[in-house]
């Protein structure tokens, strides 16, 4: 009988606590939010995801009133321009909560399958790393979409490396890194023009990044950019340059990315990437 108390006590405490934290949380989202838009104004993305992660709050039992709606709404869209400056279509993360909100007439409960997607996505948004990684693995695996158009400079590929990206993405998502890269390596054994076939090098050299293989992935990186140099492969191997902190190295190739830029987009990934080169020491 003791042992029951000393638990109620603990799981009485533990709600209270939850409760007070869950207040709080509440009470910060919307200055979150006004932060979260300030740095996206400024075009710190990566920042304004991490800031926008803390306006994604909902009340205990995630129960919405029709007013606490609007600023769920507004984090929504907020989440949804963000990942457009970005290229990344990003529908599927959000629409089905969307849905739900705007339908509602009063006080709602939001599933768990609502949420999943988009506390998914946020958990990821930790570090540039994580959120690079996460990125990669989703548009390979159609969770999202990588838009290119005639405002940014990704590769203008064929529809014929859809089946290797879809396959080699759902091992990613499932952290089977290996497969994925046999994917690509059995993509590569086929005759592709020049810039279908460095784009399967980028996505390779991204397989063995993921699989913690350095050495690899640089090679690879190398053979993609060696095959047909574009923003996007090159700009994958300067990050991958800075995050191995390989500063003398990145500057060079950085020149290199700098000459290949075409638009407004490619110039702030372009100064996104500037920043993290400059900060190394």
């Amino acid at each position: 009988m003791k042992y029951v108390i000393i638990f109620a006590a603990i799981l009485a405490v533990l709600i209270i606590y939850t409760v007070i934290s869950s207040r709080k949380s509440l009470k910060n989202a919307p200055g979150k939010l006004i932060n979260a838009r300030k740095l996206y104004t400024n075009g710190d993305y990566n920042a304004a995801l991490k800031e926008l992660r803390e306006a994604f709050v909902l009340p205990f039992g995630d129960k919405v009133t029709l007013e606490y709606r609007t600023h769920v709404l507004a984090v929504l869209d907020l989440l949804t321009e963000i990942l457009n400056e970005m290229n990344v279509k990003a529908d599927k993360l959000t629409a089905k909560l969307y849905k739900r909100l705007n339908e509602a007439t009063g006080t709602i409960q939001i599933e768990e399958y609502l949420l999943k997607p988009i506390n998914d996505f946020f958990e990821n948004t930790e570090s540039d790393e994580k959120l690079a990684e996460f990125l990669k693995k989703a548009a390979m695996s159609g969770e999202i979409g990588v838009v290119y158009s005639d405002d940014n400079s990704g590769p203008d590929i064929s529809n014929r490396t859809n089946e290797f990206i879809n396959r080699g993405g759902k091992f990613l998502m499932k952290g089977e890194y290996q497969k994925a890269i046999d994917v690509y390596n059995e993509a590569l054994s086929q005759s592709w023009d020049q810039q279908d076939e460095a784009f399967l090098y980028d996505q390779l050299a991204s397989c063995h990044f993921m699989n913690k293989d350095i050495v690899a992935a640089e090679a690879n990186y190398q053979k993609s950019i060696s095959i047909k140099p574009y923003y996007t492969n090159m700009w994958n191997y300067c990050d991958f340059l800075i995050y191995n902190k390989r500063k003398a190295d990145a500057e060079t190739q950085m020149s290199q990315l700098a000459a290949l830029i075409k638009t407004k987009s490619d110039q702030k990934d372009y100064d996104s990437l500037f920043k993290k080169w400059y900060s190394l020491s």
